[in-house]
């Protein structure tokens, strides 16, 4: 039920980035230290760098271009920036920036925890060491029939469950622990992905309960 009306990557904003500072620059918001362009935020030490020694741009850059094109193309009012709670700091000078630069929609950084795999190291998007949701969906059924599966055959007088039942019994434990392991801890917390404590028969998970 959920879709995108409309999807523009990084590579939209790139003719806009020098405009940017450009503009930023003459409204001296952005100055010159050390080769970079920054913008200082009051009560901030670090200042917010919209332009490498380098010239080159980043992250900054392309928000601060997302958010004009935003207000002035899409007519945006609410920006909600959905990511992990580490950026914190970035979405604070950004939305400062915004604002001093005359942009003031309402701008809300919903944060969530880091994902991290058994070794509490956090997963990285761009080192591809992430699952897409379709496959971890598709995982967690297939991790789940095999539990269910066994549980039912190692009854003492053989297996009581049929091929459709079973298979029937790993979606809802499959999708069920997935759902609840998300969903049960704060959403600003960090958590451990583990599929042995996700789809454990004991504890506070959601296969403990369904079976409860």
């Amino acid at each position: 039920g959920i879709h995108f009306d409309l999807t523009l990557g990084e590579s939209h904003y790139q003719p806009m980035l020098a405009d940017v500072v450009e503009q930023l620059g003459k409204k001296n918001l952005a100055t010159e230290s050390d080769g970079a362009m920054c913008v200082f935020i009051e009560g901030n030490d670090a200042p917010f760098i919209v332009q490498k020694a380098d010239g080159a741009f980043n992250y900054a850059t392309t928000d601060l271009a997302t958010i004009r094109h935003r207000v002035e193309e899409l007519a945006a009012d609410t920006m909600l920036y959905v990511v992990d709670s580490r950026q914190g700091e970035h979405f604070k000078l950004l939305f400062a920036t915004a604002e001093k630069w005359g942009y003031t929609p309402e701008m809300q950084h919903v944060k969530f925890g880091t994902v991290m795999g058994k070794d509490r190291k956090p997963y990285k998007t761009r080192s591809g060491d992430t699952v897409g949701l379709e496959s971890l969906l598709d995982e967690a059924v297939a991790k789940a029939y095999e539990i269910a599966a066994a549980n039912d055959d190692a009854k003492p007088d053989g297996p009581e469950l049929d091929e459709s039942t079973r298979r029937e019994i790993a979606e809802i434990m499959g999708l069920g622990g997935i759902k609840y392991a998300d969903l049960h801890i704060n959403r600003e917390s960090d958590y451990v992905f583990d599929w042995d404590t996700m789809l454990n028969m004991k504890g506070d998970t959601a296969t403990y309960m369904q079976y409860a």
